[in-house]
């Protein structure tokens, strides 16, 4: 069974990649973009015990900085979601 591991920054942590993201919408689109809060997702093709779990999110996150999650992060009020995802095969995620 497939786990799902989303790490992101902490609440009240600024968000350079999402603040790029707003910049370039609001730029490029002319759409008036609030700030953006970033997430990035991985998924696994094998199961993890718990313990194994916290390793790969201590290792996939800066424990000042982020915060790591097995599932999902809970959500910060927002207006909306957009999740853009990878076709199979694509290596360069990142």
């Amino acid at each position: 069974m497939a786990q799902r591991i989303e790490v992101g920054p902490r609440p009240g942590i600024d968000d350079p990649r999402g603040r790029g993201a707003a910049r370039q919408a609001r730029e490029y689109l002319d759409l008036p973009v609030v700030p953006i809060r970033t997430r990035t997702v991985y998924k696994t093709s094998f199961d993890l015990a718990p313990e194994e779990l916290a390793q790969v999110c201590a290792a996939l996150s800066d424990p000042v900085l982020e915060e790591c999650a097995e599932g999902r992060l809970p959500l910060p009020p927002c207006q909306w979601v957009i999740a853009v995802g990878f076709r199979p095969g694509v290596t360069d995620n990142l």
